[in-house]
């Protein structure tokens, strides 16, 4: 594991210590590679534990009407609790490689601001590379809902009709490096590498960010009709249902879940 971690460091420190120095920037489209349109960076510390958590956004436009990526937030429960007979979890080797180099806030941001901002104001910039060797993914094919996310989600379409619906559904874990730039209306120079998105200009703030454990998360949409909720006013052919846990599935998880984890499924 350190390995990767140092070679990350290595490769990206590398480009920085090219183009340092340098008066003209080095000019990059912002992108995203290796990341499918619901796989976010990790922000925040992410457990096992917290796999089947319930996520909710409501829609987004920019100035121009033109609809923008939903910005997820995590909710105070959970939707499919993991255990060993229902919302198993499973584990795989894997190798994947991503990488992202975009604004903070931007309409074509997918991986970090459509979760939540990296401590950042919006006209900053990030660059992002990791290699993930595992992940751990909750089995679609045993699930079964807790009450208390049906109920808030019921809750939360009474008052906003519009609100959509994902569940944590998978945990990837390796190593990743981020750069943090911040916009610096000019070209830059001296010690600091400068970059130029559009009219832009980024420089380093100097503030990498080298980790190892969860790395990328992965939200699934759900629909409430999936989990027998139904929006307000809206009349549906019903489809076949997934089923709730039964109340001594529901206490026997509460048991096996972290104290702090444990009035998510209340």
């Amino acid at each position: 594991m350190r390995s990767h971690r140092t070679a990350l460091v290595v490769s990206l420190q590398a480009l920085l210590f090219s183009v340092g120095g340098c008066m003209h920037p080095q000019i990059v489209d912002p992108f995203s590679t290796g990341f499918a349109e619901n796989e976010f960076l990790v922000i925040k510390v992410t457990d096992t534990d917290q796999l089947g958590q319930l996520y909710e956004a409501m829609p987004r436009v920019d100035d121009k009407g033109k609809p923008l990526p939903p910005q997820w937030r995590g909710t105070t429960k959970m939707l499919f609790p993991t255990s060993e007979t229902a919302n198993k979890v499973k584990s795989t080797p894997i190798e994947q490689v991503r990488y992202a180099f975009e604004k903070v806030g931007g309409a074509t941001k997918l991986t970090a601001a459509a979760v939540a901002e990296l401590s950042i104001s919006a006209d900053a910039a990030y660059k992002y590379e990791s290699k993930s060797d595992s992940a751990d993914r909750i089995d679609a094919g045993t699930l079964q809902y807790a009450p208390a996310g049906t109920k808030y989600m019921e809750a939360k379409l009474a008052k906003e009709k519009d609100c959509q619906f994902a569940y944590l559904s998978a945990i990837y874990r390796g190593t990743a490096f981020v750069e943090v730039l911040s916009n610096n209306n000019s070209s830059g120079g001296g010690s600091y590498a400068a970059f130029q998105m559009g009219s832009d200009y980024y420089v380093s703030r100097n503030n990498h960010i080298a980790t190892s454990g969860p790395i990328i998360f992965q939200l699934t949409p759900i629909d409430p009709e999936e989990v027998d909720v139904q929006r307000p006013g809206v009349t549906a052919t019903r489809k076949t249902r997934i089923s709730p846990l039964t109340p001594q599935q529901l206490s026997e998880i509460r048991k096996s879940l972290p104290e702090k984890l444990r009035p998510m499924m209340e």
